[in-house]
């Protein structure tokens, strides 16, 4: 499965890899959440997706859609 090419996504920050699942990855983000995100939702812009290995650090950059639909707050394009 390939990144989200297309719009500018949301910035998740630094994080680092946490566990791997089938469809999903698990990230820790800086202030210390922790939260499973879709292969499908990574943008290609991110340095952590699907592939990453467990350990791995790096900016994670996600899509917007699925940022609004945890609740996150999204800047406005």
């Amino acid at each position: 499965m390939s990144p989200v090419p297309e719009k500018p996504g949301h910035k998740l920050g630094f994080v680092k890899v946490i566990a791997k699942g089938g469809k999903a990855i698990l990230v820790r983000e800086e202030d210390g959440t922790e939260e499973w995100w879709p292969h499908s939702q990574i943008h290609s812009d991110s340095e952590i997706w699907e592939d990453s290995k467990v350990g791995e650090q790096g900016k994670m950059i996600v899509s917007k859609w699925i940022a609004e639909q945890k609740e996150r707050e999204v800047e406005e394009d």
